[in-house]
């Protein structure tokens, strides 16, 4: 089973939650073999697409019904609003 690539808050980084791993522009595809998604540049596995995302303490992932891509959906006070697949304090 693959890990996650995830190592820190920088601007550049995927938020805590993320599969992790560098999305590559120019494949359009992470280090561990998984699509990026386009516009939050984060990596993601298509089969499970809740697989390593931890939306944090109080949030719970969930694939989009639309789009098959990964969702936090935030307990009430809490926000994905900064970084889509974390929930932090509004």
């Amino acid at each position: 089973m693959a890990a996650g690539c995830y190592d820190g808050l920088d601007a550049a980084e995927p938020p805590p939650g993320s599969p992790g791993g560098l999305c590559h522009p120019e494949t359009n595809t992470c280090d561990l073999g998984y699509p990026c998604e386009p516009v939050g540049k984060y990596c993601y596995d298509p089969v499970d697409p809740c697989r390593g995302v931890f939306c944090g303490e109080h949030g719970t992932c969930f694939p989009d019904a639309d789009t098959d891509l990964p969702v936090c959906m935030c307990d009430p006070n809490y926000s994905n609003f900064r970084y889509t697949l974390y929930c932090e304090p509004v």
